[in-house]
């Protein structure tokens, strides 16, 4: 049955990818507010170091869903 349509297919890779989605998120809005505090000329160290351990969770998160899909995939 072609992945598509098959559902136990679909909730597993829902399940794989929804931490993946959040992290983005994150990711999205840390940046988001690292850009207005340069805008405005108060960029923070702070927001940077937020900026990049979001982008240090991503790479992890990234990692680790490679790892669950070579597990997954004949």
């Amino acid at each position: 049955m072609p992945s598509a349509s098959n559902p136990a297919r679909i909730e597993q890779q829902q399940t794989l990818t929804r931490p993946l989605h959040l992290a983005f998120a994150n990711l999205a809005f840390s940046y988001g507010n690292t850009i207005k505090e340069a805008e405005r000329g108060e960029l923070t160290g702070s927001a940077l170091v937020g900026l990049q351990s979001d982008c240090e969770e991503l790479l992890a998160l990234s990692l680790s869903l490679r790892g669950q899909l070579r597990e997954v995939q004949p």
